[in-house]
C-alpha cells in the first residue's frame, strides 16, 4: 500500500492535469464571481507551486509565478472593485495571465524533452502542456473580442462584458486546437482567422511531434535493454 501511495504522490503532473480540467469545467460557473474567481486562481497557483517545484530551473522561478499571478489578480480586482466598466484593466490582467501560462510551458517542456523513459508523469506533463496552449489561445481570442467584438460571431454574445476569460473562447480554442470545429463560433476578421489557423497547426504539430518523441524514447529504451541483456545472460558463476 505504501508503494502505491508513493507512486500516486510521484505523479505530480497527473494531479495538476485533473485540477486544470476541473477548473476548465468550472469556468462557465465561476466566471464573473469575483471572490470565487480569485479563490480558484489562488488555489491553482498553490497547486502549481507544489507540483512544479521539481522542475524549477532557478530558485526564483516560484517567485516569478507568484509575481505574475499577483499582478494579474491585482489588475483584475482593481478593475472590478475600483474601476468598474474599465475594460483595459481586464485586458492587462489577461495579458499577465498569458505570460504566466507561457512561462509554465517553458518550464514543463524541458522536463519532457530531457526524459529518457516513458512514464505516466511524462505523459501527463505533455497533456497539461497541450491544455495550457489551448488556454493561451483562448485568452488571446478573448482579448481580441474585448477590443473588437466584430472579430468573432458568438451566439448570445454581441458585445464585451465585464467578465474575465469568457468560457466561450476557451470552448472555441479547444475545438480549434483539436481541429473539431462545430461552427457555432466563427472567426470573422483576418487576425482572428489567422490565429485560429495557427492554433490548429500548432495543435496538430504538437501531437505529431509528441508521438514521434515517445516512439523514439521507447525505441531507445528497447535498444538499451537489448545491449544490457547479453551481459546479464552471459554471466556464469565462478568455477564453472
Amino acid at each position: 500500500m505504501e508503494k502505491v501511495l508513493a507512486w500516486v504522490r510521484s505523479l505530480g503532473f497527473m494531479e495538476l492535469t485533473f485540477l486544470l480540467l476541473l477548473l476548465m469545467l468550472a469556468n462557465p460557473y465561476s466566471s464573473g464571481i469575483i471572490i470565487l474567481d480569485s479563490l480558484v486562481g489562488l488555489f491553482f497557483l498553490l497547486m502549481l507551486l507544489k507540483q512544479l517545484r521539481p522542475v524549477w530551473h532557478k530558485d526564483w522561478s516560484g517567485w516569478g509565478l507568484l509575481g505574475l499571478w499577483t499582478l494579474a489578480q491585482g489588475f483584475f480586482l482593481g478593475g472590478e472593485l475600483l474601476l468598474p466598466g474599465e475594460q483595459w484593466t481586464l485586458a492587462v490582467a489577461e495579458i499577465f495571465f498569458i505570460v504566466l501560462l507561457v512561462y509554465l510551458i517553458f518550464m514543463i517542456l524541458p522536463h519532457i524533452l530531457r526524459s529518457r523513459r516513458i512514464t505516466m508523469d511524462l505523459i501527463f506533463a505533455a497533456v497539461i502542456t497541450y491544455l495550457l496552449i489551448a488556454m493561451i489561445f483562448g485568452m488571446v481570442y478573448d482579448l481580441i473580442f474585448l477590443f473588437n467584438p466584430q472579430s468573432f460571431q458568438v451566439p448570445h454574445l454581441t458585445s464585451p462584458e465585464d467578465t474575465f476569460f469568457r468560457h466561450e473562447f476557451l470552448y472555441f480554442s479547444l475545438l480549434t486546437i483539436t481541429t473539431l470545429g462545430y461552427g457555432d463560433i466563427v472567426a470573422l476578421l483576418p487576425l482572428a482567422q489567422m490565429l485560429s489557423v495557427l492554433e490548429a497547426v500548432i495543435g496538430s504539430l504538437y501531437v505529431a511531434i509528441l508521438i514521434a518523441g515517445l516512439v523514439g524514447i521507447h525505441i531507445s529504451e528497447a535498444a538499451r535493454g537489448r545491449r544490457e541483456e547479453p551481459e546479464t545472460v552471459g554471466e556464469t558463476p565462478e568455477g564453472l
